[in-house]
């Protein structure tokens, strides 16, 4: 059957019969060579399948293969959200995903070689990241790749076959738990603001930075004196109430806020954490390691251990 135009519609069309013999009707292209030409490859197409010269998940993921890049990673978000997967690992493998999908111009999934995320992860060592940070990135894609596998979007991981690299070698930074002086110079700045909030919570309750990011206000029994995290937002998965200090009570009693939603509207960054604590006279570098975003975290466990 020939291409053919429409009143209501732009373009050339074309009618074909699939393999298993259902007509469709498809737009072919702007000019009627374009649309002969989408005629052409439909039909042989069929024929393929329909002899068995090809098998029709080929075919299909073929097709699949070629979705935007953008299309791809929105699906992936969905399954990774429908597993119950925490928003922080979500939103961090969808960057990566995307950084790495950025830096080797891969406009669908056809477009993830082997050789170019190979170059593209060496340059990333190359640039100063650690071995750790490499391999990560390279399981966050195989994650995507073998999900688009079992989706049928490809018909193998174009990285199968890509090892790790040995993280031995990379400068391993240790997060050091302050000392009660430094925890209580930490607290000492402005009394009820955000911040000293903030890190009052991480010292008093163990909490990771990133679920306190995500407390809500519902969370928290005033009243009992309870914390009670919801178990989607810890990495644990897990919601375990914690008790509240008296100390951390009393803050958060006093805390000027409407308590409703997010308990901290904008979360300290790493850069604001370092200038807090040089402004409190608390040192970052020590023999005993850093006092990076972890150490309040390790700060609670030994101060919970020395009872």
């Amino acid at each position: 059957m020939k291409p053919f135009q429409r009143k209501d519609r732009d373009g050339w069309w074309v009618r074909f019969k699939d393999a298993d013999g259902k007509w469709w009707t498809r737009l072919g292209g702007a000019t009627e060579g374009e649309a002969y030409v989408t005629l052409s490859r439909y039909e042989r197409e069929a024929m393929a399948i329909r002899e068995g010269w090809v098998d029709r998940r080929q075919v299909e993921s073929a097709k699949a293969s070629h979705k935007p890049i953008g299309e791809v990673i929105a699906a992936y978000r969905a399954y990774q959200v429908g597993k119950r997967n925490s928003p922080a690992h979500v939103d961090e493998s969808v960057r990566v995903i995307e950084k790495i999908a950025d830096g080797i111009g891969a406009r669908c999934l056809a477009d993830i070689d082997y050789g170019k995320v190979e170059v593209w992860l060496a340059d990333l060592l190359e640039s100063g990241r650690s071995a750790r940070t490499r391999n990560v990135f390279l399981l966050r894609i195989n994650a995507l790749l073998n999900w688009a596998v079992r989706r049928r979007m490809l018909i193998a991981n174009p990285l199968l076959g890509m090892e790790s690299v040995s993280e031995q070698c990379d400068k391993r930074e240790v997060s050091r738990a302050l000392s009660p002086d430094e925890v209580d110079k930490l607290l000492s700045l402005t009394p009820c603001t955000e911040r000293q909030l903030f890190y009052r919570v991480a010292v008093r309750t163990g909490l990771r930075w990133s679920e306190i990011e995500r407390l809500e206000w519902s969370c928290v029994d005033l009243d009992g004196g309870w914390l009670t995290p919801q178990a989607s937002e810890t990495k644990s998965r897990r919601s375990d109430p914690l008790p509240i200090s008296p100390d951390l009570l009393d803050a958060l009693k006093a805390f000027d806020s409407e308590r409703v939603g997010r308990m901290f509207k904008y979360a300290p960054t790493l850069r604001t954490f370092k200038r807090d604590i040089k402004r409190v006279g608390i040192d970052y570098d020590t023999e005993r390691g850093q006092a990076d975003r972890k150490c309040l975290r390790k700060t609670f466990g030994t101060h919970l251990a020395m009872g």
